[in-house]
């Protein structure tokens, strides 16, 4: 499956989304409490539920996007 533009455009915000997650867990700033942490998880579940699915059922990106998460990026 090709992706479309709008699919690509909301796969490279989910990364960067994903890389923010990431950094802010990792690093414990004062000001940043769980609820936050939550936050930024929910807007990144938000705009990859709009990213359309491949023939396998699968989201543009959905690999490259889970290991930015996880931080393997």
């Amino acid at each position: 499956m090709q992706p479309s533009q709008p699919d690509m455009i909301l796969h490279a915000l989910s990364l960067q989304i994903a890389a923010t997650y990431h950094s802010l867990n990792r690093i414990s700033l004062p000001s940043m409490d769980d609820e936050a942490l939550q936050d930024i998880i929910l807007a990144y579940r938000s705009i990859r539920r709009h990213i359309g699915k491949g023939k396998d059922g699968k989201r543009f990106g959905s690999n490259e996007a889970h290991r930015m998460m996880q931080g393997r990026i």
